[in-house]
């Protein structure tokens, strides 16, 4: 069992990596997101979606 993660779209490494490479933090964030989300659906684990 894992505990709820949660995802933080406004941390100060997503604003510097905005910054260097000009790409919106909501952009970045989101496809960060969706990788992290297919690796433990890869390991196994059950995802509640509609709880992200």
């Amino acid at each position: 069992m894992l505990y709820p993660i949660g995802f933080d779209a406004f941390g100060l490494p997503a604003e510097n990596y905005a910054i260097k490479t000009n790409v919106h933090p909501k952009i970045t964030t989101q496809k960060n997101i969706a990788h992290f989300t297919e690796q433990l659906k890869a390991l196994g684990f059950l995802i509640l979606l509609h709880h992200i």
